[in-house]
């Protein structure tokens, strides 16, 4: 499978830094946040050249989505589109640092936190990448 386009959902710091190395690779890359294209202009212009703000839909139909958004608000990005099927997501979420201030651990006993994210996607192909890892670490260069 070839990736050609890549989607975030969600615009924040990790988002934009694994998104600026994709677009500098030639991917193009389209940026959706849960506020609309229009508030997306500093974070795409942060991502750079091939990067454009999508809405939620254009945005989750790309070859591969990263899923960058507070460990909390997947299952309402599950919902906005039902069936994941047939898309291939990097689920960037994690379920140890839970939004702002730091709240501590979700616990989604029994199930691991891919494994209840996968659960929140219906029929996604899921791949964990990138929770453990800050935003000012990746950013400056794609092999970390």
């Amino acid at each position: 499978m070839e990736f050609k386009t890549i989607g975030t959902i969600g615009a924040g710091a990790p988002a934009q830094a694994v998104a600026a190395h994709a677009a500098r690779a030639g991917h193009p890359v389209l940026v959706s946040n849960s506020r609309g294209p229009s508030t997306l202009g500093d974070a795409v212009a942060a991502i750079g050249p091939g990067a454009s703000a999508a809405t939620f839909e254009e945005a989750a139909a790309a070859d591969l989505v990263l899923l960058a958004v507070p460990f909390g608000a997947v299952p309402a990005v599950g919902r906005r589109l039902g069936d994941w099927t047939g898309r291939v997501v990097v689920d960037m979420t994690n379920q140890f640092a839970r939004s702002d201030p730091y709240r501590g651990f979700a616990d989604v006993s029994p199930l691991t936190g891919s494994e209840w994210v996968a659960q929140q996607l219906p029929g996604v192909t899921l791949i964990k990448a990138f929770n453990a890892m800050f935003a000012t670490y990746m950013a400056p260069d794609p092999r970390h």
